[in-house]
């Protein structure tokens, strides 16, 4: 079992998530926080996405193909 920790990045990225009320992409958490001056990788964000996605707290979906995945809390 993965030990559970809370970094600066997943908390910003879950808060960010908890306000949304749409469905985002990875690339919209990034632009959003780099508008609010956090430095985050792509790679990070895609981390923090699948493990909340593993832990039940998003929902995961493909809008259409071209998309990619798109993300809901």
């Amino acid at each position: 079992m993965k030990a559970e920790y809370r970094t600066k990045q997943r908390a910003a990225i879950l808060d960010f998530l908890k306000e949304s009320s749409a469905h985002v992409t990875a690339k919209e958490v990034v632009k959003r926080l780099e508008e609010l001056g956090m430095c985050v990788g792509i790679a990070t964000v895609y981390r923090a996405l699948d493990h909340f996605t593993e832990q039940g707290i998003l929902r995961k979906f493909i809008i259409d193909p071209r998309s990619g995945f798109c993300y809901q809390y």
